[in-house]
């Protein structure tokens, strides 16, 4: 399906080849699950300005999968696990 809607707004922009890279404009809204953003799941979508299309999108999550493997193997209160979140 986003496929299709891709075609159509480079077709929006007149561009008849599929490997032209076109410049557009768009608009990006994100929203969170839950309200006052204490859900751990948020939704982004990037929408063309000029046919108002939603042209992709991404599912993001707050939870640092490497974070939480390291509290469990070296517990939240060691040097060693602030050492490893703060390069995450």
């Amino acid at each position: 399906m986003l496929f299709n809607i891709r075609k159509d707004v480079k077709e929006a922009y007149c561009s008849r080849n599929d490997n032209d890279i076109v410049d557009i404009g768009v608009s990006y809204d994100g929203s969170w699950l839950t309200r006052g953003h204490t859900s751990n799941i948020e939704i982004g979508c990037v929408i063309d300005l000029l046919t108002g299309f939603e042209i992709d999108f991404e599912v993001m999550s707050k939870r640092c999968k490497e974070c939480q493997q390291t509290k469990l193997a070296f517990g939240e209160d060691t040097v060693e696990f602030h050492f490893l979140y703060a390069i995450f």
